[in-house]
């Protein structure tokens, strides 16, 4: 029986030291450079599911895989379709700061909102076709980086054009974790990107 108590009392001592050594916080950083301002703010490590808001030009420091991530801009690739849909494509860019390769997956590391609905299928081949055509010097955002390596490229999609808020999830750890960085992109943001 004592041998017992021994025990419990054993493995009662490890499951509260590895809460403790759990609940360590970590910084993040975020830098904006929006008219040449420069301010760093610190910033937990997002737990599973716990999201962090960024708005377009904020670098994010996402440590947990040692990414600086940038959302560069989002421009409408294509005049307006006669059924209402418009081409629009992301511009991000990533830098792999440490020491493992990191793989960014364009279809599955994003997700759409439009005025609070959810879209289902945004990538299209129109939509890849009018992003290579607007921006020829931009691959797509897709890649695995090696330590130092850095990607600037395109997520081309397509929504219906009647829109006034749009919400973007990114999940740049998307095969590990559930953390994600919202943007919120209003019609004003968009860039005119075809002739």
């Amino acid at each position: 029986m004592k041998k017992k108590i021994l025990a419990l009392a054993l493995l009662s001592t490890l499951v509260l030291s590895s809460f403790a050594g759990c609940s360590k916080e970590k910084k993040t950083t975020v830098t904006t450079d929006k008219n040449a301002v420069v301010t760093e703010a610190p910033k937990k490590v997002l737990g599973p599911g716990e999201e962090f808001k960024a708005n377009i030009g904020d670098e994010f420091k996402y440590e947990k895989k040692q990414m600086d991530i940038r959302f560069v801009e989002i421009g409408q690739t294509a005049a307006d379709m006669t059924d209402g849909t418009v081409c629009y494509a992301f511009v991000f860019s990533a830098k792999n700061n440490g020491s493992e390769d990191v793989t960014i997956w364009m279809l599955d590391d994003f997700k759409i909102s439009v005025d609070g609905k959810a879209v289902e299928d945004m990538y299209s081949a129109i939509s890849a076709a009018n992003g290579s055509i607007a921006y020829p010097d931009y691959k797509r955002y897709d890649a695995t980086l090696k330590t130092g390596e850095s990607i600037e490229g395109i997520v081309p999609f397509e929504v219906n054009g009647d829109w006034e808020k749009m919400t973007i999830q990114y999940k740049p750890d998307s095969e590990n974790s559930n953390d994600f960085i919202t943007y919120e992109v209003l019609k004003e943001d968009v860039v005119k990107r075809y002739k």
